[in-house]
This record gives C-alpha cells, sequence and structure tokens, in this order.
C-alpha cells in the first residue's frame, strides 16, 4: 500500500473470496491487502468488551455489531475509500468475522454449549448407539454400491469441535461434503476406468447425499453438533449470503434431523453384501468367492472395495507366512 492507495500487484486473488476459510488465511488477507497490524488493531478493539458478558442474551447482536465498527474502522484507517471494491470488501468482512470470532470462540462456545447441553448429549448418545450397531448408509437408504467407507470424510467432520471462528466451522462442513464426493467420485473413476459398458457406472443423484452424510455425521460422533450448528448459523453473517452456503447447511441440518428421528423401523435390511464384522472363516469365504470372480463380471463400488480388502488381507497373511 502506498500512500493509502492499495497496490494491486501485492495482492492476494481476492476474487475468490473463499480462500480466507481459516484464521491463518484472515490474518493473511489483511496484512497483504490492507497492512493492518492484526495483533494490535484486536487488542485495541477488544479491550474492555469481554467483561460485559454475564449471560447469552443478545451475543450475536452485540458481536455483530462490533465486527461492523470493526470494520469501518479499518476502512477509515487504512483505506482509501475510493479504491475498496465488493470482493474486497467481501474478504474484509468475512477476515474480520474469522478473526473476533475466533477470539472470542472461549468465551462464547460455554454458554452456547450449556444452553444446548441435553441436545448434545442425546444426539451423542443416538450417534454412539448407531455406531454400536454397525449401520450403514445402504440401510439409510443409500445405493447398495454407494455404502463404501468415507473414512477422510468422517475424520474431517469429526474435526469440527477443534475449529473456533464460525468461518472454520463452516469450512470443515463445506470439506466433509466435498470429501464425501472426492471419496465416491474416485472409487466411481476406478469403475470407468475397467468398465466398458458406460451405462452401468452410478451416478450420484442429490437425494442418496443425505444418508451418505448421515453415516459420516453418526461415525464421527460429534460432542457438541447442535452447540456447533447455532453456532455457524448465528455467527456466521457474510458468508451465509451465498446459496452454495446456505445449501450445505439445509443438508447437514436435514441429516442432523434424520438422525434424531431414526427409529430401529427405519433401518432397511442389509443386503448381506457389505461386510463389517468378519470372523477368519468369513474373510477365507470371501478371499475365494472373490477369485472365483471371472474377469469379464462388471464392477461396483462396492465390488472393488470388498476387492481392495481382500487383497490387503491376502498381502497381509502372505506377509506373515512368510516370516
Amino acid at each position: 500500500m502506498a500512500n493509502g492507495v492499495l497496490v494491486s500487484n501485492d495482492m492476494m486473488d481476492i476474487n475468490n473470496i473463499s480462500i480466507v476459510t481459516n484464521i491463518t488465511e484472515a490474518e493473511v488477507f489483511l496484512q497483504t491487502n490492507i497492512n493492518v497490524p492484526v495483533e494490535d488493531f484486536l487488542q485495541e478493539l477488544l479491550h474492555g468488551w469481554l467483561n460485559k458478558w454475564d449471560n447469552f442474551n443478545d451475543i450475536a447482536t452485540d458481536v455483530y455489531e462490533k465486527i461492523k465498527t470493526a470494520q469501518e474502522e479499518v476502512c477509515e484507517k487504512y483505506l482509501n475509500m475510493q479504491c475498496v471494491n465488493e470482493n474486497l470488501a467481501e474478504g474484509l468482512q468475512i477476515s474480520i468475522e474469522c478473526l473476533i470470532l475466533n477470539k472470542l470462540h472461549d468465551h462464547i462456545i460455554p454458554l452456547i454449549c450449556y444452553c444446548h447441553e441435553e441436545e448434545d448429549r442425546l444426539f451423542y448418545d443416538k450417534c454412539k448407539t448407531l455406531c454400536d450397531l454397525n449401520i450403514t448408509a445402504e440401510q439409510l437408504g443409500a445405493p447398495e454400491d454407494h455404502a463404501i467407507p468415507l473414512a477422510a470424510a468422517v475424520v474431517e467432520f469429526a474435526s469440527l469441535d477443534t475449529h473456533k471462528s464460525p468461518t472454520e466451522k463452516m469450512n470443515c462442513l463445506g470439506a466433509t461434503f466435498d470429501l464425501i464426493y472426492a471419496e465416491l467420485k474416485s472409487a466411481m473413476i476406478e469403475i470407468l476406468s475397467l468398465s466398458t459398458d458406460e451405462n452401468k457406472i452410478p451416478i450420484i443423484e442429490n437425494q442418496e447425499i443425505i444418508p451418505i452424510l448421515m453415516i459420516v455425521i453418526i461415525r464421527s460422533k460429534s460432542i457438541h453438533i447442535h452447540s456447533n450448528m447455532y453456532y455457524i448459523e448465528k455467527f456466521l453473517w457474510k458468508l451465509q449470503e451465498s446459496k452454495h452456503i446456505q445449501n450445505i447447511l439445509t443438508i447437514f441440518k436435514t441429516a442432523v434431523v434424520q438422525i434424531e428421528s431414526l427409529s430401529d423401523e427405519d433401518l432397511r435390511p442389509s443386503s448381506g453384501k457389505i461386510h463389517k464384522n468378519l470372523d477368519f472363516v468369513e474373510v477365507t469365504s470371501i478371499m475365494a468367492e472373490m477369485e472365483s470372480k471371472s474377469e469379464n463380471q462388471t464392477n461396483s463400488l462396492l465390488h472393488n472395495h470388498v476387492k481392495r480388502v481382500t487383497d490387503l488381507i491376502f498381502t497381509s497373511t502372505n506377509s506373515t507366512n512368510a516370516k
């Protein structure tokens, strides 16, 4: 920045606002694009602010007003307003939201968790019970071929509690969603490379994502699902103007509601093709079955997943016997 005017050559690509997804990127955005001394600015802004919070009432409104004030102060102190375009203004607000709420997380979240303690506990207990039943996405309504392990998505969603700002938590939801599609598409690409019949390659439909997302949420056994969803909805402002963000939130909320209302009667019978806890005899039987399959047989996501598992077992067995 020279004489209060932005130097475009030093700017990040602010046409892609999603570049601000965490505290580090927010700091870089402000320092690189606006030359804001982040720590000094936040310390001055938040000084004497926290001690007024004795209860949960009106916190969201109070925080939002402070964020707007902070944005105005940044524009006044560090920017030539004639040079502030829409993208820069959006990036500025997202960055300030992320930074301020990251700092306030430890003051806000305990109050939210206290208000949603019972809901969170019941949801966690429900997920734990469903995990103990070892249910699959197939039993929740997903196509059999899509009921494959989605470990990366489960790990990502399980990290939701570790993120502090609503921006980072929302990014976690988006990343979980993306990983579900990525893992399914990766498996489909493998099928595509082996299949000559394109008509039999499974396609992901929108209605099929909900049961798959449900199983990811269940397996993650989130401790504060309602608290986190409330925190995101009430304290994420600029990003919620995006229809894409709204759609992701809606899908997650739908999945949570359906998990809560899930009963034993809602679980569909398993086809028996998805192997879960197996003893040695069952493993041997599956390996023999897989070896007898014709090379020209139509492949599927489930078939390939089971084949990968049995190949690993076979390799492990051979390695053990060789010792």
